[in-house]
């Protein structure tokens, strides 16, 4: 029921002129949407990392949830700035020439 749930939700935001309340009306989401794929893609590694980073370190937690906490925290930082950093230096190129291969049919 979960999945509906969630395909309902992903089809009206899409698709719906008037539903109560539209995320891309939200300017954050708007600017958060251009690097979604970037995090997508590298917050698994930013965990990673930051989780070794730390263990080399010698970084001792008080809890296993403490610690958890961490290195999410950081991993979702470090995430952040690897995603803008791979759109304006690399995804942007290859949106612009995207351009030169769109096929339009009437």
């Amino acid at each position: 029921t979960l999945t509906l749930f969630y395909a309902f939700l992903i089809l009206d935001q899409n698709f719906s002129k008037s539903t109560l309340f539209k995320l891309k009306k939200l300017r954050f989401m708007g600017y958060l949407g251009k690097y979604t794929y970037g995090l997508y893609l590298l917050h698994p590694m930013a965990i990673l990392y930051v989780k070794n980073v730390l263990d080399k370190l010698g970084v001792v937690y008080q809890s296993a949830v403490f610690g958890a906490i961490i290195v999410a925290i950081f991993g979702l930082m470090l995430s952040f700035l690897l995603s803008y950093i791979s759109y304006h230096y690399f995804e942007s190129y290859f949106l612009r020439l995207k351009t030169r291969f769109a096929y339009i049919t009437k």
